[in-house]
């Protein structure tokens, strides 16, 4: 689930009865204390796994979206609003609904005081007191996203981390970032002996 979703985790927490399945995903914030209300309500909800994302330590420069008027969240401004008049159809059947049932989207799943603005700031500078942090507050699981580096995949398995994904973020964020393919040998090949959860390094499919 991510934190970022318009779909409140308590919804889904209900649907998976009691957070069976349901993994929570998340960045840390420069503001750490809202992180940490993300990370306490799911671990409150039940959620098995906590993903932390660190593969986007900045907003990407999204060149294409400021050509459009697209900000997240979104403001209005002219060039949106000329878009939205050119697609009556859209602009009735989708914007028209969203505002006769509660109005636009919320990220449903940000702290109250951000929820509606959407306003935070992803933290660069995330580090393993963080790690630490975050097994003393999550019972479940703790998965780090966006590792690219066999030193960090060994010190993340040396401070407790239950798993990683080696993952660039689809190459969209930082495009000096190897890709996931060509760190990923020498990384499942340095934590061979720490994993534990039956993927062989000679095994590895897809």
């Amino acid at each position: 689930v991510a934190t970022s979703s318009t779909t409140s985790v308590d919804t889904i927490a209900d649907i998976t009865s009691g957070g069976t399945g349901f993994w929570q995903q998340m960045y840390l914030w420069d503001r750490r204390d809202l992180s940490w209300q993300v990370v306490d309500r799911a671990a409150r909800l039940g959620a098995e796994a906590l993903i932390i994302t660190v593969d986007t330590p900045i907003w990407p420069n999204r060149e294409f979206n400021k050509r459009n008027g697209m900000a997240n969240p979104i403001r209005a401004n002219p060039l949106l609003a000329w878009s939205i008049m050119q697609r009556p159809g859209w602009m009735t059947t989708v914007l028209g609904r969203y505002m006769l049932n509660g109005g636009l989207p919320t990220f449903a799943n940000y702290p109250a005081e951000v929820a509606n603005s959407g306003r935070v700031t992803n933290s660069p500078s995330v580090s393993w007191d963080d790690d630490r942090e975050l097994k003393r507050r999550f019972p479940g699981k703790l998965l780090l996203k966006g590792m690219l580096n066999r030193d960090d995949v060994i010190a993340a398995a040396d401070n407790g981390v239950d798993g990683v994904i080696v993952s660039n973020h689809g190459g969209r964020t930082f495009d000096a970032s190897p890709a996931s393919i060509e760190v990923l040998a020498e990384i499942v090949d340095a934590v061979k002996e720490l994993v534990a959860t039956g993927i062989k390094p000679d095994k590895i499919d897809g």
